[in-house]
């Protein structure tokens, strides 16, 4: 098992071997995320499994747009890849590309109701009519977004009123925003620098989330990570349950609650509602 400098030297030696422009950058966020383990810790081997080797990392990033490698005369600039979504009730899912192109599949989706592009910059859906709940009977529809594997994004902007959204892959984008008022979420891992995520009543569950900054808040929806490495941490809800199954040790966390339940890593914190009681509690046997 390669040791922290090991590993790293091998990330420069691929990075290189490859023609990427922009090696400082990329090792800097992959000693960062190392360190992040090693303070949570965790051992060699484990990071480097979450991590992968660096001959996976680099040709993940080969296929990726968001990276330069062997740039030509013509073009030495990152692609700048965005993908912004906004539903009603229709739901999203994603899902690997077959041919290494993005795509949008349609079903049962009411296309005069929304503005929709695909091109080589960005895929924006947005509605462009209000549907009332108690109006459209109509089911839900689903986009399909078809995206290559190791695809990067720049930012990637989710917002549904009642809509899912269901990830088949891993999102990796340098800005990650989803909001949702009572639509339920389902995603496996999301690498972003930074991470932010609303629910109003509806549940979100995510298998891992790799960032810099993260702010996770709800009102009344759930929201359930099984895996968290972040630096800083800004949790906050009014009743609901944000749970973190597992936590990077180091990070530092901010956390609000009124009556709902914030556990990470085991450790309940303390809402607004148990603190007022406890304050009434030990001024009433100070009275005594």
């Amino acid at each position: 098992m390669k040791t922290r400098d090991e590993f790293l030297k091998e990330l420069e030696k691929e990075l290189e071997a490859n023609g990427f422009v922009n090696t400082d950058d990329i090792l800097d966020k992959y000693r960062k995320r190392y360190d992040f383990g090693l303070e949570s810790e965790m051992t060699d081997e484990e990071i480097q499994n979450r991590l992968g080797s660096p001959k996976e990392i680099v040709k993940k990033m080969v296929e990726s747009s968001g990276y330069d490698h062997k740039p030509d005369e013509k073009d030495t600039e990152p692609t700048k890849f965005n993908i912004e979504i906004n539903t009603v009730s229709d739901n999203v899912r994603f899902e690997e590309s077959t041919d290494g192109d993005t795509h949008i599949y349609m079903d049962d989706i009411e296309e005069t109701s929304y503005n929709i592009v695909n091109n080589d910059r960005e895929i924006f859906i947005g509605s462009l009519t209000k549907k009332f709940f108690g109006l459209n009977r109509r089911r839900p529809g689903l986009f399909t977004i078809a995206l290559p594997a190791g695809f990067k994004v720049n930012k990637l902007k989710l917002n549904s009123a009642s809509g899912d959204f269901v990830s088949k892959i891993d999102l990796d984008s340098k800005s990650f925003n989803l909001s949702i008022v009572s639509g339920d979420c389902e995603f496996k891992k999301i690498t972003a620098n930074e991470f932010k995520t609303h629910a109003v009543s509806g549940d979100i569950e995510i298998e891992e989330i790799n960032t810099d900054i993260a702010q996770i808040s709800s009102v009344s929806g759930d929201i359930d990570i099984d895996y968290l490495l972040a630096s800083d941490l800004k949790v906050d809800t009014v009743s609901g349950t944000i749970k973190i199954l597992e936590a990077s040790h180091a990070m530092n966390i901010k956390s609000t609650s009124i009556s709902g339940t914030i556990l990470i890593d085991g450790k309940k914190f303390k809402n607004v509602t148990t603190k007022v009681k406890e304050v009434f509690k030990s001024e009433h046997k100070a009275q005594d």
